[in-house]
């Protein structure tokens, strides 16, 4: 944020420079006829600065008669004229209701929202901000910007924040509890948001927040697995804490049973062609989910496996799928988690093997379908 309003003062420095210089004795390609008007004009505008350094106007006062003078420029002054307006109009006044509630519909009172009223063109934003919930979840925006970020949703019993957002949200890596969403002025596309919708307190932008359950002993994890790309299987086990007993080549007691299969004669890394990975529980099941969260196992609606099969030249090939979701259970439920993959089987493919990466995982060993960490974070 700093160096964007670094950014848009050195801007505006060069374009007020421009125009003093523009408008000064210096000027050869000015008619001498209109000269005289220049010089006027240059000084009416010196003069205003001035009494805004000491505070005699307001920014809304500053910016009417600033474009009065400019009105006075000739015609051989419009694009200069223009360039000014855009870097010193004013931006449209923003009122923006949201609420914030949890997954069981309860509102989230006192929580903190961070905004960002955000600037068009040269001119400055509405800068950034932290308003509060109400008992009843609402919190109310009022700043001045072409477009409106939300960001940081904090509080000592949430544990992150989801946006409905026409966006694909689920493909981010980023952080939850970071997320952000964007509103513009208008909603030309199917992909905008537009803060207009949310003027009024019925109309309020929904929130969803995950609120912490009761830590039961889930932990989390991440690894990247490479296999033969053969078909043979491999067994995984999520706790082991060293790589060569996490992987084990063939059928063992563990959390899955992995396998993958490629063509072997790539000769570089845009040589794809048909694959297949599939990844089983041990006793147990997997299903794929939309939950940013992934705080809790659910109870039922678990398949013995998934499975990709992509061929060459169908019109669902695809040389890797990332950014999958998934609840798992295992070892006749004394285990669940979730998974946050990818499936890269071209990554090695000199070393002729493919990639299968458990990208970040939780799970709980003890039985509990409860997945919320000790630290109370989710990465």
């Amino acid at each position: 944020m700093m160096k964007k309003t670094l950014y848009i003062f050195i801007v505006l420095l060069v374009v007020g420079a421009a125009i003093f210089w523009y408008l000064s004795d210096k000027s050869q390609s000015v008619h001498s006829s209109i000269e005289p008007e220049l010089v006027s004009i240059k000084k009416d505008l010196i003069a205003l600065q001035k009494d805004k350094k000491n505070t005699q106007l307001t920014e809304k006062e500053h910016l009417e008669k600033t474009h009065e003078i400019l009105n006075k420029l000739p015609d051989t002054h419009k694009r200069l004229k223009h360039i000014y307006k855009i870097a010193t109009s004013p931006l449209p006044e923003i009122m923006f209701y949201g609420r914030l509630i949890d997954q069981y519909e309860k509102p989230v009172k006192n929580a903190s929202v961070g905004y960002t009223g955000e600037n068009a063109h040269l001119s400055k934003g509405g800068g950034m901000g932290i308003v509060k919930t109400d008992d009843d979840g609402y919190f109310i925006i009022n700043t001045t910007g072409a477009a409106l970020e939300l960001s940081g949703v904090r509080h000592p019993e949430i544990e992150a924040v989801s946006y409905e957002a026409p966006t694909k949200n689920m493909n981010s890596t980023r952080n939850v509890r970071e997320s952000t969403i964007r509103f513009l002025q208008h909603d030309n596309n199917e992909y905008s948001l537009n803060w207009r919708n949310h003027t009024e307190k019925n109309k309020a932008y929904i929130v969803r927040a995950n609120r912490l359950g009761e830590y039961q002993g889930a932990v989390k994890g991440g690894t990247t697995t490479y296999h033969n790309l053969d078909g043979r299987q491999y067994t995984l086990s999520l706790l082991e804490k060293k790589f060569k007993r996490r992987v084990k080549e063939g059928v063992h007691d563990g959390h899955f049973i992995v396998s993958c299969t490629r063509k072997a004669t790539m000769k570089n890394h845009r040589d794809y062609g048909d694959w297949t990975t599939t990844i089983s529980p041990i006793n147990g099941g997997i299903q794929e989910t939309n939950d940013i969260y992934m705080s809790e196992a659910p109870a039922s609606g678990y398949k013995p496996s998934i499975s990709f099969d992509m061929k060459i030249g169908s019109d669902d090939y695809e040389f890797r799928v990332l950014n999958r979701r998934y609840y798992f259970t295992a070892n006749n439920g004394e285990t669940y988690g979730s998974l946050f993959m990818h499936f890269e089987p071209h990554a090695k493919y000199k070393d002729k093997l493919c990639g299968i990466s458990f990208n970040k995982y939780r799970i709980n060993p003890t039985g509990s379908r409860s997945l919320v960490l000790k630290n109370s974070t989710i990465n």
